[in-house]
């Protein structure tokens, strides 16, 4: 039980910092790029319809929500065309702290070992980020033919 604590302990604390420190991270990737590009196996963002993402993705918390330096998650044709560009980026911002918050927490196994911290990790990885992950990727491409659309009509 200790060393669940001290999982649970670790995994909190990074969360807590990612949300200090993700503010500072720039807002220039490329997104037709690695790791941000659309890949085929997500056809077009349709894998992410065949996962009934609309529905669920409204019931994960949004940070934004809570915290209100941090932008808004909502954008319509009406929008400026930068303002839409500029949560575009945010998807990229939000899936790399996500892949971040993965990779350091298998930092977990330094002391803890076995199928505790094994199952530990996985509803971490696969509650924790991957669903914010998934919704980074369905945005995304919706994101870009929005400014898109935007810069043709523009």
């Amino acid at each position: 039980m200790k060393k669940f604590l001290w999982a649970a302990v670790w995994v909190a604390s990074l969360g807590i910092v990612s949300n200090f420190l993700a503010p500072f991270l720039p807002r220039s990737f490329r997104m037709d790029r690695f790791p941000f590009r659309l890949y085929s196996f997500e056809r077009g963002g349709r894998l992410y319809d065949r996962i009934a993402i609309r529905r669920w993705k409204k019931l994960v918390p949004d940070m934004s929500q809570h915290m209100k330096r941090l932008m808004r998650k909502t954008v319509t044709m009406q929008a400026p065309l930068e303002q839409t560009l500029l949560l575009a980026q945010e998807t990229c911002v939000s899936e790399l702290v996500h892949w971040l918050l993965i990779l350091l927490s298998f930092a977990v196994l330094l002391f803890w070992r076995g199928w505790g911290a094994a199952i530990f990790l996985a509803v971490y990885i696969i509650l924790g980020n991957l669903p914010y992950i998934f919704i980074q990727r369905y945005n995304r491409p919706r994101l870009l033919a929005l400014a898109e659309k935007q810069r043709r009509l523009g």
